[in-house]
């Protein structure tokens, strides 16, 4: 008995080409609406979105998006960046959302051995190591990188710099300098600004009759205290200290609390949009915020019991462990800090506000930044035409 041949399938002219995974991903009916889709996507680490925005075109969109961005960053919690004091090549991402016991590193790469100088909405600002007339502006989890132009000034310190963003959503670097012209009797305090996605050149802002001195040049020069839409250069035991706010691009000259500190060891630490004056009192840390720059208004926020802190790691380290705390900020009602441990590490703490609670995790020493790790592209925002994220 003759088999019967099977017959060839008809190839259809819509068939000829080959379907890809992500054609075929396209065509699939929408399970999920785009708004449910959003929402779960802007929990999800920079890191995986890095790969979901090419799973298919509706996720590319979205991630895309600048309002994605912004809902992203806003939702991104805090971490730090650690950057090796004896090799800067060497910075870490410590992601703290998880519990302490679980936080997790990952590597950064900064091949130029940039400076880091402050982080803002995962944006990171780096000063050039080898020509130091330029700054960058870079997003250290997207690897994405902007370069500004160059500052052509005669100044005395390259490094106070920082970066704010205005009720607008617009970045703006601001750099301070003592200007001299080759010439001492000439020297004169400049601050120089430069929006990015605006300006094409740094400009400089109107000092408005503050006063040039040898005494403010001593600690403006500082680095300063980025808080957002405000900028803070600032030594408590100066009576030079400036801030700058980045809407209206003024400048005022303000003092510290010192009719309320006891000037047995003070702090200053920023507090997300403001800055703090920590007086150390043996164990007892008490905090004095800036409410009210314009009227060099001050209220007491907090007092802080660090005594458990200590007696946990005198248990723990023993001798390693030297008295003392070395603030870091304030943020989403925890306070952040570190101790020694010996020569080469750091204890990290954060003590919740609310209770007695504090944790603390163990890391090589460095330069600690704080830093959200967020989506934000230094790239995009030279794009007028796009929603930027404040």
């Amino acid at each position: 008995m003759a088999k019967k041949k099977k017959n060839k399938p008809v190839m259809s002219a819509t068939m000829k080409t080959t379907t890809t995974m992500a054609d075929a991903i396209e065509k699939l009916p929408p399970y999920l609406p785009t708004e449910v889709i959003f929402n779960i996507l802007i929990n999800v680490p920079v890191q995986a979105l890095l790969d979901a925005k090419h799973v298919c075109k509706q996720w590319y969109d979205i991630v895309s998006d600048p309002l994605f961005v912004k809902a992203h960053c806003q939702k991104s919690s805090l971490g730090f960046l650690i950057q090796d004091s004896n090799n800067y090549s060497h910075v870490n991402y410590i992601d703290v959302n998880m519990p302490i016991e679980k936080t997790k590193t990952t590597k950064v790469e900064n091949p130029s051995e940039a400076t880091i100088l402050c982080s803002l909405n995962g944006l990171a600002l780096l000063s050039d190591p080898i020509n130091e007339e330029i700054f960058h502006v870079v997003n250290p989890m997207t690897k994405e990188k902007i370069s500004l132009p160059p500052l052509k000034v005669y100044w005395r310190s390259p490094k106070s710099a920082g970066l704010a963003v205005n009720s607008s959503g617009h970045y703006k670097v601001v750099h301070v300098s003592v200007d001299n012209y080759g010439y001492s009797y000439l020297e004169q305090l400049q601050i120089r600004i430069f929006t990015i996605g605006v300006d094409k050149a740094w400009r400089l802002i109107d000092l408005q009759g503050i006063p040039n001195s040898s005494t403010m040049y001593q600690h403006i020069l500082i680095h300063p205290y980025c808080c957002r839409r405000y900028i803070y250069w600032f030594h408590y035991y100066s009576s030079f200290d400036l801030a700058l706010d980045v809407d209206t691009e003024t400048i005022y000259q303000f003092t510290g609390p010192k009719n309320e500190v006891n000037d047995s060891r003070v702090e200053v630490v920023s507090m997300e949009t403001s800055i703090g004056v920590i007086d150390e009192t043996s164990t007892l840390l008490n905090v004095w915020k800036l409410t009210d720059v314009k009227s060099n208004k001050w209220t007491e926020f907090a007092r802080i019991n660090v005594e458990p802190v200590y007696k946990r790691f005198s248990k723990l380290f023993g001798r390693r462990f030297k008295d003392g705390i070395y603030p870091v900020g304030l943020f989403d009602g925890d306070f952040w800090f570190y101790c020694w441990v010996g020569n080469s590490k750091y204890v990290v703490v954060r003590k919740n506000l609310a209770d007695k609670r504090f944790e603390f995790f163990e890391i090589e020493r460095g330069t600690l930044h704080p830093h959200a790790s967020t989506y934000v592209s230094p790239e995009k925002l030279i794009d007028n035409d796009r929603a930027l994220p404040g």
